[in-house]
């Protein structure tokens, strides 16, 4: 096939002949431009001005939305990922990949982190419920007496300055563990993020983040308190709605620090509401698993919001003996909150991560970008 000079073009080549896997329409390539040191334009290069025809590089065409010869659209640029397109990730579950794709990267995610997460619980949950515990067994006065009378029967007297006492710096002791529990939170989803993108996520480094973090996050924790508590206390429903709906304010307080971590939350919960339920549930579930252990040893667990863990004992009023008994059992139970705690923080950053999926690709390079805005 020959092609003849373009009087038009001044850098037409001589006629000549033009390889066979030139389809017909094509232009011959530029010859080297005598003028130009380098020797012109590359082999290959079209006629300045000529435009290539739809189709000339492959199924789409040279239109917007198409894509040449060699090229592939980025993942999930044109609507959601199909089947074995969403590229492996060693955090963020494949947005529609169900609950076994979350499940998958929670437990991976735990296997990976589960020492520098136990330090940190330890530290910022385990520690201060214990000083609660000891303090609330040894220096408070007890709330009551029974008095036990000759003829078997007994008289509870109340002694209210001391519940009064109690319910106050038990108050403000849940405040000062719940921002402590917000430093332990951001700390542990930055060392998460941190680890599975390859990055140094040292103890040091990951409590100063947290601390650094955690005035915002612990002030959110006390709104959404509030809110669940007045939700329950109005019909118990809204209450449980709220803990669902806010149950992502921690990585959205740490992720995206300039929205409202509970207006974001409400949100993207409303958008995937079943999904997010389903997992709420299953974490839970598996999370009361310590409390059961210590129900079963005598202690009584209650796990709050962030895996904070208090003891109530069901006599303050005791000898020494008992008291030093209920210490114990409140160490054991505390102690057994340690992996609760841990594996909350590590399933609701993987629900995140799945749900921001949904909305847009996510990547745990994204994620590690994102933990220092």
């Amino acid at each position: 096939m020959t092609t003849p000079p373009d009087p038009n073009n001044p850098w037409s080549h001589n006629p000549g002949s033009q390889p066979d896997d030139v389809p017909p329409g094509y232009p011959p390539p530029y010859p080297p431009n005598p003028s130009d040191p380098a020797g012109g334009a590359s082999p290959g290069a079209a006629y300045p001005g000529w435009t290539y025809p739809v189709g000339a590089y492959g199924p789409g065409g040279d239109y917007p939305g198409g894509h040449y010869r060699g090229w592939t659209p980025p993942v999930g640029a044109y609507g959601p990922p199909g089947p074995g397109e969403y590229p492996a990730d060693l955090l963020v579950p494949h947005p529609y990949g169900g609950v076994g794709a979350w499940w998958s990267r929670l437990w991976a995610a735990f296997g990976r982190n589960w020492r520098a997460l136990a330090l940190i619980a330890v530290i910022t949950s385990l520690l201060p419920a214990l000083v609660y515990d000891v303090l609330l067994a040894n220096v408070w006065d007890p709330p009551y007496t029974v008095v036990q009378h000759a003829n078997g029967t007994s008289t509870l007297i109340m002694h209210w300055h001391a519940v009064w006492v109690i319910v106050v710096t038990g108050l403000a002791a849940g405040i000062v563990t719940t921002f402590v529990g917000a430093l332990g939170s951001a700390a542990a989803v930055w060392t998460i993020v941190r680890q599975a993108a390859g990055a140094p996520a040292k103890l040091g480094a990951a409590l100063g983040y947290g601390l650094y973090r955690f005035g915002r996050l612990g002030g959110i924790l006390i709104v959404v308190a509030i809110m669940t508590l007045l939700g329950l206390v109005a019909c118990v429903i809204p209450g449980l709605y709220v803990i669902v709906a806010a149950s992502l304010v921690v990585p959205f307080a740490v992720f995206e620090r300039g929205t409202s971590a509970i207006v974001s939350s409400f949100a993207l919960v409303n958008r995937y509401f079943g999904s997010v339920l389903g997992r709420v549930l299953l974490t839970w579930l598996v999370g009361s698993v310590p409390a059961v252990v210590s129900l079963c040893i005598g202690g009584f667990t209650t796990i709050g919001t962030g895996g904070l863990a208090f003891n109530a004992f069901a006599d303050l009023s005791t000898s020494s003996t008992s008291t030093s008994h209920s210490i114990g059992s409140t160490v054991i139970s505390q102690v057994l909150s340690v992996p609760t705690t841990m594996f909350m923080i590590v399933a609701t950053l993987a629900t995140y991560a799945q749900m921001r999926s949904r909305d847009g690709w996510t990547t745990v390079a994204d994620l590690s970008a994102a933990l220092d805005r």
